[in-house]
């Protein structure tokens, strides 16, 4: 018995020291695991990485499609307007414009009746101005027909293609369908209609049902300088197009005893200078109708390319993410 002492002792600093061994000792195994889990840590966080920036790019790609549109105001006066071809005439010039003739399709240029003759209609189309068709919505007219001899007439004299219709003032509603079928049908692309110059938005817009035809809104110079500033303004804001007329105070193309527009050059000088400042575009409805076929042409070619570049971002976020769950973190 005298012996078990010393071995328990013995003993003790034995398992003492094979635990602090155990202790001390570097525990390969677990620095190698930890090592190889921070790597995989590392590559999932990387693969994560490059899926939010392929998906950053993705959506700066989608915002670039609507492109830059900018607010116009098309400038149309009546063939029947007696200051055309003087007070008219000279301030739209001045101002380095163009604007729209709006012919009645029943007194065309040279015809009987006519308020405009073929020599002056020749001078504006040289000064960068077009012509378009307007009047009275009339049941027992075919106005397929009525576009189909109007524009046979024009190109016959060398006045160019028409492409536009502006409705007298509540017609709209009232003939609107067969006249917009007759546009369609012929090629005309824009349609002009009265609109309230208190709504506080622009109703100019694409035709649901005909989508080949804009339809803008058409307001009179004649309502004065504020009401016309407002709705040029409102064309800025929301960057859509805004006709300025000379309708007449009865809202017809009919200039029957109508004076002057009061305040024109001030309206025209307005649309001048906010052109200048390139905070609007102005001129004739060709030259609007041109400005927004370019751009849905390239509207087009920007959604292509967009579909491009999405399958493409797509396929690699899918190739991330397949690795990224092979890594066996998910």
């Amino acid at each position: 018995m005298k012996y078990l002492k010393p071995i328990l002792i013995i003993c003790g600093i034995i398992i003492a020291a094979a635990l602090l061994y155990l202790l001390l000792r570097p525990d390969t195994e677990s620095a190698e695991k930890r090592e190889e889990i921070s790597s995989i840590s590392k590559e999932y966080d990387e693969y994560s990485r490059q899926i939010r920036e392929l998906k950053t790019q993705l959506s700066e790609k989608e915002k670039e499609l609507s492109g830059e549109e900018i607010g116009w105001v098309i400038l149309a006066f009546s063939a029947e307007d007696p200051d055309l071809m003087g007070t008219v005439h000279d301030t739209v010039k001045e101002a380095g414009l163009q604007a729209t003739v709006v012919l009645d399709p029943q007194k065309l240029l040279g015809q009987e009746g006519a308020s405009l003759s073929l020599q002056e209609a020749e001078i504006l189309k040289e000064e960068g101005w077009d012509f378009a068709l307007g009047g009275a919505w009339k049941e027992e007219v075919s106005y397929k027909e009525l576009f189909v001899e109007a524009n046979e007439y024009m190109e016959q004299q060398g006045l160019g293609t028409l492409q536009i219709f502006f409705f007298n003032g509540g017609d709209y509603q009232k003939g609107k369908e067969e006249v917009l079928q007759a546009m369609e049908t012929v090629g005309f692309s824009l349609g002009a209609a009265f609109g309230s110059d208190e709504s506080e938005r622009l109703s100019s817009t694409e035709v649901e049902e005909y989508p080949s035809i804009y339809l803008c809104q058409n307001i009179s110079m004649r309502k004065g300088l504020e009401i016309s500033k407002r709705m040029i303004s409102l064309a800025y804001n929301e960057a859509k197009p805004l006709i300025l007329s000379d309708y007449s105070r009865k809202d017809t193309w009919e200039m029957d005893d109508e004076t002057s527009v009061e305040e024109l050059n001030r309206i025209i000088a307005v649309v001048k200078d906010m052109q200048s400042a390139q905070r609007i575009n102005a001129g004739n409805a060709t030259s609007f109708l041109e400005y927004y076929t370019n751009l849905n042409k390239e509207g087009s070619e920007r959604q292509k390319e967009f579909e491009e570049f999405k399958k493409d971002c797509e396929n690699q976020i899918a190739e991330l993410e397949m690795k990224r769950r092979n890594l066996g973190m998910e």
